[in-house]
This record gives structure tokens, sequence and C-alpha cells, in this order.
């Protein structure tokens, strides 16, 4: 296996799989349209961004749904890793570490800060939801029922 090259960096990238249950629409996954004028412009992607020296990948990740959606976090947010994928696009190389994250309405109502649009879909349309590459993990681990949804029982 090869090396990253000279002057190589592995971006390190936390990512939020914010989710919610309803009774109406069942189990919902909030997704954004990327800008067109940004990297995998047009794209589908879960919120989330690098992670800055001195921050953890979770400190990181409720900073960019603060910036991202407009988020707050008042209090101690569960985020549970699902999976995580390493990933070399053609300009960049990344690893990207997934968290689930369980919306609550004390953190406000999202907004599309930092991207075209955003959208509360389900499990099957994120799955055939066209993303980047580098997400692959994701949709298998989701493909196989992880995060299970809350039981309504």
């Amino acid at each position: 296996m090869s090396g990253l090259g000279p002057g190589s960096a592995v971006r390190l990238v936390a990512v939020g799989l914010l989710h919610r249950f309803t009774d109406d629409q069942g189990e919902l996954f909030l997704v954004a349209r990327r800008r067109k004028d940004a990297h995998l412009g047009g794209q589908l992607e879960l919120p989330g961004g690098r992670v800055e020296a001195g921050e953890t990948p979770e400190s990181a990740l409720i900073r960019e749904l603060s910036e991202e959606l407009g988020l707050s976090f008042d209090d101690k947010v569960p985020m549970t890793p699902v999976t995580f994928s390493f990933h070399r696009y053609s300009d960049r190389t990344v690893l990207l570490l997934f968290f689930a994250v369980p919306y609550r309405a004390s953190m406000g109502q999202p907004q599309a800060l930092a991207s075209d649009s955003i959208a509360w879909i389900s499990r099957a349309e994120l799955i055939a939801s066209p993303m980047p590459d580098g997400n692959r993990p994701l949709v298998a681990a989701l493909a196989a029922g992880w995060p299970a949804p809350p039981s309504t029982k």
C-alpha cells in the first residue's frame, strides 16, 4: 500500500448523522445540499466539518452543527460513533468520523446556513441518494440497520 506522499495531509472530519423519529413520518435524517461552488458541489451530504487543532471530534461536530445549521447545544449531547471512512478524492484525503446525533427540539430549528438547502429524509431515501464516495461505509451501515430505529412499543 502506498503512502500519502510528501506534503500530503489527511483531513480529519467529524460528520453528524442527525436523526429524529416522528409518529407520522417515522425515522428521518437531516441532509444538506452542498453549495455548487464548494468541493463536491451540488451533492447531498451530512452536516459536519474539519476537526481543528485542539478540538475533539465531538466538540468539532457541535461547532459545525452550530455554524452550518444554527443549532444550539446547552446540555450534553449523546453522540454515538457509527463508522469511519478513509477516502482519497482527487484533491484531498479525508478521514471521516460518523456520529449518530439524536435531534432534540431544544436544539432549535435547523437552517441551511452553509448549504443550498436542507431536508429531513427517510432511511430508504438516504441510502438511495447519491452522496460523496467517502460516505459509502455509512450508507452500508444504514443499509444494515444501524442505528436501529427507536421502538414504537
